[in-house]
Parts: structure tokens; C-alpha cells; sequence
């Protein structure tokens, strides 16, 4: 890791923010060792959602165990953020609050951002099945497959009366949530009993 051997002879990161975005699947502990020997730092880490079958969807490789345990390992030793998105096509409501639930569980904060169409992504990879609808200007979705327009703005409604509740902000398109204290079994035994159906 070059990162790392610089920074040992330099030291520059003891004093300086690092700000990154981190897969967990590739989470060793070299990168463990590095991070603490850091100063103060924020890592990303895109979860999307925690549905097999819409991770699939999506060609999203998903292994809850291993990245359960990532996420464990780096909130140890930094700051992290998971990332899901609302309104992902082959998501519903339900769904996609069992992930919430299950992220905020997690010792980690977490921020939703409401699902974009862009143009390297949904718009040119979507699937004819998924009824995409998007609002031309923001490139926010406005209704897809598990999604109705209604169904939108009420998770959209109950995420800001969520995040707010729970010390958190809420933008306009993205929703933030603070780390809890660990909120341990009911949200973990939610989901596991969801993605087993």
C-alpha cells in the first residue's frame, strides 16, 4: 500500500481529514492498520440496499455476513457512513425501509439519497420491465417497477420525519441519519427473516 508507507514517512494524514468511499467486500487488515495510524477520518460505504434480490437486479454482488463484519471492523477504527438509495427499481417501500432499519442498526451513521437516472447508470442500463419515470431536470425518479408516484413521496415524507426525530437532516434530495447506540436484534432478525422468503 504506497498510501500507507508515505504516510509513515511522512505523516502527513496524522493532521489532515482523509475523506474516502471504501467497497467493504475488499475491507483487510492492512487497511485496518492503515486507517488507525491516521488521524481523523470519514469513509462511504455503498450499501445500496441490503435485498439479494434487488442487489441482483442491479449486478450488485451481495454477502450480508462479510459485509456485517467490514462494516464492524472499520467502525472500530474511523468514522463511516453507509449509502443507501431510495426508490431503486425492483425495491419497494417495505423493502427498502428493512433496509433502513437494518443500516441504522449497524454502528455507523447513514445517509439515503433519493435514486438518480444518469445517464452512465439507470438510463442507458435499465431494464424496459422496471417503467422508469424520471423528472428530466433533477434526474430524480419519480415512479418505477415497486414504486408508485404516491408510494415516493410518502417514504419520502417519512424519511424526513424520521431523520429529523432522530437528530439527523434531511435535504431535498438525500436524508441523513446520525450513529446510533446499537439497536441490536429486531432490526438484524427483520430483515434476515424477509431476505430468507
Amino acid at each position: 500500500m504506497h498510501l500507507r508507507l508515505a504516510n509513515q514517512r511522512s505523516g502527513f494524514l496524522k493532521e489532515t481529514l482523509l475523506w474516502a468511499e471504501i467497497y467493504p467486500s475488499i475491507v483487510r487488515d492492512e487497511h485496518l492498520a492503515f486507517i488507525e495510524e491516521i488521524g481523523t477520518a470519514y469513509l462511504g460505504v455503498g450499501m445500496q440496499s441490503m435485498d439479494p434480490a434487488v442487489l441482483r437486479l442491479h449486478d450488485r454482488p451481495s454477502d450480508s455476513p462479510r459485509f456485517e463484519a467490514a462494516v464492524r471492523a472499520l467502525a472500530r477504527v474511523t468514522n463511516i457512513e453507509l449509502q443507501i438509495i431510495a426508490v431503486l427499481p425492483g425495491d419497494t417501500p417495505e423493502g427498502f425501509f428493512r433496509t433502513l432499519d437494518y443500516a441504522l442498526s449497524l454502528p455507523a451513521s447513514v445517509r439515503v439519497y433519493h435514486c438518480l437516472v444518469l445517464s452512465d447508470a439507470l438510463l442507458t442500463r435499465s431494464r424496459p420491465e422496471w417503467n422508469v419515470r424520471f423528472d428530466p431536470h433533477t434526474l430524480t425518479m419519480r415512479s418505477c417497477e415497486g414504486w408508485s408516484e404516491d408510494a415516493v413521496a410518502r417514504t419520502r415524507a417519512e424519511l424526513r420525519r424520521r431523520a429529523l426525530a432522530a437528530g439527523g437532516k434531511a435535504g431535498e434530495f438525500w436524508w441523513a441519519f446520525p450513529r446510533q447506540p446499537e439497536r441490536v436484534t429486531q432490526a438484524r432478525a427483520s430483515w434476515r427473516q424477509a431476505a430468507a422468503r
